[in-house]
């Protein structure tokens, strides 16, 4: 009778676990997009390199997270109207998800072709288009309830890529140069499950957009710029909107 018993939990147990940790493995569309581009403007042969330091905030069904990353860029200008940038980032956040502690860490990089239209003494407009990739892990402490009472934590591996484009706009005042900017990305990846000793493969990540909406305020004498960024993933298959906010401190050099 105990053997019966014992089957029967094992049985019920590879039944219902999976289906488990598959709630809790919807959410798979996380990005998170540094300010892109490295100064208000350019010519021939220079090169800039901004480094930042950023605080976030992301949120979305049933989620919450904050957390803190830092991230480079380097731009060339090849001529007075055409500059190529790679930009790459750390960051790291911790929170909640449906009532589990959860933590994300995210390695997001790009590459740009930038275009300059318009460049005079005070005033400057930016285009630019590329590629992107991110690779990102999450864990979620004890969101699956093994049926022997055990709970067991849920991993994530995350891999996306895609394209982005977008354009900046630049004003200068005084002492200060002010930069709204805005930018597209479509992304589409993988995300491989795990929990336990168990290795649930790996699945795709619907094709999803993130909008981006920012203000650059840039202090000339320091080079230091302030930067708050709005961003949102929409949503995608079972992945529900995400909205992140980003304030970062910039210096250029």
């Amino acid at each position: 009778m105990i053997n019966i018993i014992r089957r029967v939990s094992l049985v019920a147990s590879l039944v219902f676990m999976p289906v488990l940790a598959l709630s809790a493995h919807a959410q798979s569309n996380f990005q998170i997009t540094p300010p892109p581009i490295a100064a208000p403007d350019f010519e021939a042969g220079k090169v800039d390199d901004k480094v930042g330091l950023t605080y976030i905030s992301m949120s979305g069904q049933g989620m919450s997270l904050t957390g803190f990353g830092a991230d480079f860029i380097r731009r060339k200008a090849i001529t007075d109207a055409f500059a190529w940038d790679w930009q790459a980032g750390m960051f790291k956040l911790d929170g909640k998800l449906s009532g589990k502690n959860m933590s994300l860490f995210s390695l997001p990089l790009s590459l740009n072709i930038e275009y300059q239209p318009l460049k005079t003494p005070t005033s400057s407009a930016i285009l630019f288009a590329g590629g992107n990739y991110s690779m990102s892990s999450v864990t979620v402490d004890k969101a699956v309830l093994y049926i022997g009472g055990t709970y067991w934590d849920l991993n994530l591996d995350i891999i996306t890529h895609g394209w982005q484009i977008g354009g900046q706009y630049t004003a200068q005042l005084s002492d200060f140069k002010l930069s709204p900017f805005v930018m597209i990305q479509s992304e589409s990846g993988t995300v491989k499950t795990s929990y336990g000793a168990l290795n649930q493969g790996s699945s795709s990540i619907p094709t999803f957009t993130t909008t981006s909406y920012g203000l650059d305020l840039l202090y000339i004498p320091w080079n230091v710029t302030l930067s708050s960024v709005l961003q949102e993933a929409a949503k995608s298959g079972s992945n529900s909107s995400v909205k992140t906010t980003l304030f970062t401190l910039n210096y250029t050099f």
